[in-house]
């Protein structure tokens, strides 16, 4: 009897194991399949409004890209991966723009105050960008070739002048949790970028007249080969450009038709090869044109 009753017990505990194991596997496939592709890959819960600007991210899985859109007329947001901290590249030349015009707006410094740019500066430019002997320039010369042509010489003369700690410090008490410029790493994140292009925008970075100045100054950006080239001709974007090996980033405020809204586009390549940078300007172009589309409906 008791060998008997032994075996029951052993029966009744494989049964169970083997319906529990299948009850496992049932609410498994049903949680998986009620999760959306777009939740795996980290959107937030938004509305259809967001969905054309999510798939124009998705168009290369080679690409990945990280977003913060935010529509300045109507207040819709979308984005992806805010928090992904990347390399910033040459987005870290924003918080040199903004440290610069806080100490103008102090009182301690002028922009026709000096630096020397040393032949040293922006090591990694080619040669022929380079200085080949000590240059005085300006500090104001210096930080329109830093943002309008992203120019590596006079944006590390620069950085090397206001001071690396400084830089950080102004990051840190704007707020900016994800970005750092120095001195071993250069990372951002997208929704810090937004934060600093929504400030400016709202002249509430600094002073109005100094939101007003940067706000300027990014209209001139020359490197237009980015998002720039799925906007419509003649459109008025003032942005940022950043690119090193597999990261190419942009970031601005778009001025559409229907009003303006923030782009901050983010993006890593599978390798680090220069000839993988067109797929990133294909995803960038793309998701770019599908913002404006969506702004205007």
């Amino acid at each position: 009897m008791t060998e008997i009753f032994k075996n029951c017990v052993k029966a009744f505990n494989i049964n169970g194991l083997v319906l529990g194991s299948l009850f496992l596997a049932a609410v498994g496939f049903f949680v998986f399949h009620t999760i959306t592709h777009a939740e795996l890959l980290g959107r937030p819960k938004t509305g259809e409004e967001c969905s054309p600007i999510f798939e124009a991210a998705l168009q290369n899985p080679k690409v990945r890209v990280s977003y913060v859109y935010i529509d300045l007329v109507k207040g819709t947001r979308c984005e992806l991966r805010a928090d992904e901290s990347v390399a910033s590249a040459s987005l870290y030349k924003l918080l040199l723009m903004i440290e610069l015009h806080n100490r103008v707006e102090l009182g301690h410094n002028s922009f026709m105050d000096e630096i020397v740019v040393m032949p040293w500066h922006g090591e990694f430019t080619p040669e022929e960008h380079r200085y080949p002997i000590p240059t005085i320039v300006t500090l104001g010369e210096a930080i329109r070739s830093s943002v309008s042509w992203s120019s590596n010489p006079e944006a590390e003369a620069l950085h090397e002048y206001l001071g690396i700690e400084s830089v950080n410090q102004t990051a840190r008490n704007l707020g900016l949790e994800g970005t750092v410029a120095g001195p071993r790493y250069f990372q951002t994140t997208a929704r810090d970028q937004a934060l600093i292009f929504n400030m400016i925008y709202k002249s509430e970075l600094i002073s109005s007249n100094a939101s007003s100045s940067m706000l300027q100054l990014l209209l001139t950006q020359r490197i237009e080969n980015y998002m720039r080239m799925g906007l419509p001709p003649h459109t008025e974007v003032a942005h940022k450009t950043g690119l090193i090996l597999e990261y190419a980033n942009d970031a601005g405020v778009v001025y559409g038709e229907r009003g303006p809204f923030i782009l901050v586009i983010l993006t890593r390549r599978e390798d680090n090869s220069w000839s993988s940078f067109p797929m990133a300007q294909e995803v960038m172009t793309g998701l770019a044109r599908a913002a404006y589309s969506m702004h205007g409906r």
